[in-house]
């Protein structure tokens, strides 16, 4: 499985470590996925068979993989509590954002209206400042899905307009790029 074998190696050694301390809260001290886990962060590069070894006290069969997988999922569920190292400003705006979103989606989901409010204002802000025009569309959705009115401001509406044509615009010529005859014949002024 080599997606988790790249998983771990955009880590850092102190990044797995963290992953592992967060897996110890949700799983028991003995049991074989933490231990399959430090396994992968202590001593990479082992065959399957090895890991299975150490794991099962046999070679690898049905069980280890289906370890392996479990671990993976894990892996990926805990990578999102990891702060992210990225070399572009824009792709770390973006990210913040989305946290902001994400955020505000889990408070109001659990009935915090008003925090829930506010940090999915300030997610809008981020995003129309930025010119994120995917979360502009999801914030908007969310707000009206949890009946949020004060989050939509109409003065935010003309940003709401853009975001719509430009996302239906790279729409239109992501289709019509995969038909040679065609041309698009729609052209949307923003």
């Amino acid at each position: 499985m080599e997606s988790l074998t790249q998983l771990l190696d955009a880590c850092t050694y102190p990044e797995k470590m963290q992953l592992v301390e967060y897996a110890k809260i949700k799983n028991p001290s003995s049991g074989k996925k933490l231990m399959l886990m430090k396994l992968f962060v202590n001593h990479p590069g082992l065959s399957d068979s090895e890991y299975s070894q150490e794991i099962y006290k046999k070679p690898e069969g049905p069980a280890y993989f289906q370890l392996k997988k479990r671990v993976k999922d894990e892996f990926e569920d805990l990578l999102i509590l990891l702060n992210p190292v990225c070399t572009k400003k824009e792709t770390q705006l973006h990210i913040e954002c989305s946290e902001l979103l994400l955020k505000s989606q889990l408070i109001l989901a659990r009935g915090i209206r008003l925090e829930g409010a506010k940090l999915l204002e300030r997610g809008l802000k981020m995003a129309v400042k930025h010119r994120f025009h995917d979360l502009v569309l999801t914030i908007y959705s969310t707000a009206i899905r949890f009946e949020l009115c004060e989050v939509l401001n109409n003065n935010d509406l003309p940003e709401l307009e853009i975001a719509i044509k430009s996302h239906l615009q790279l729409l239109i010529k992501k289709n019509y790029n995969k038909s040679d005859d065609q041309t698009p014949s729609l052209k949307i002024s923003i």
